[in-house]
């Protein structure tokens, strides 16, 4: 029998309980970082231009999610002035602002749904060391005795043992633990940086269009 299955056949059940918990943090945060990376990261949609917006509800709906994926169309204001005379029916200022006005909130709800994970990420982070620590509380015990009963290496070796096996699980928490801290660090980060650059764009178009 390998170090593992005695490892795992001297827990008691609630450490092997901690220990589905804790796999089960990783299965979900994974998944929701990978959710947030598509978001942050991936712009699958048209690309945006201000004349070239329909006039429909979806264009807001569009430019909020490129935006949120660092797509935002800063050439647009260049365009809608350098083609003032090309032919075809330009948005008018009014109804572009509109538009901006419908994006920006669009915007803000993802940006603050997307927050609101990382903050969660961040608050799990302390759930796994919680865990981490209730599995070398609760697996001390069974460690050193199942070695020490089943063996006839002595209590100083048995105590080495189970340490080692203790300090592994620990450090395996530890890990989970700094997975989901520095992802949610890199996300925030990179959520940062989108809502900086929503403001600018927003700016810009407003600050930019002819009667406005």
């Amino acid at each position: 029998m390998d170090a593992i299955s005695v490892f795992w056949a001297l827990m008691p059940v609630s450490v092997k309980v901690l220990m589905f918990a804790q796999a089960a943090v990783v299965l979900i945060w994974t998944l929701r970082f990978g959710r947030l990376a598509r978001r942050l990261y991936r712009y699958s949609g048209r690309p945006m231009t201000i004349n070239g917006f329909p006039q429909d509800i979806s264009s807001p709906e569009l430019l909020a999610l490129s935006a949120l994926a660092g797509k935002v169309p800063f050439d647009a204001v260049q365009k809608y002035h350098a083609e003032s005379g090309a032919t075809g029916e330009k948005a008018s200022p009014e109804e572009i602002l509109r538009i901006m006005r419908l994006a920006e909130g669009r915007f803000l709800y993802l940006w603050e749904r997307c927050y609101t994970d990382i903050m969660s990420a961040k608050r799990a982070c302390l759930f796994t060391i919680l865990l981490s620590s209730l599995m070398v509380t609760y697996g001390a015990y069974p460690l050193y005795f199942g070695c020490f009963n089943d063996s006839r290496v002595s209590g100083y070796y048995c105590m080495f043992e189970a340490g080692k096996r203790l300090l592994e699980s620990l450090s395996l928490g530890l890990s989970v633990c700094a997975f989901l801290y520095l992802s949610s660090n890199v996300l925030e980060r990179t959520l940062a940086h989108r809502r900086a650059t929503w403001k600018y764009f927003s700016a810009r178009v407003r600050g930019e269009l002819p009667g406005v």
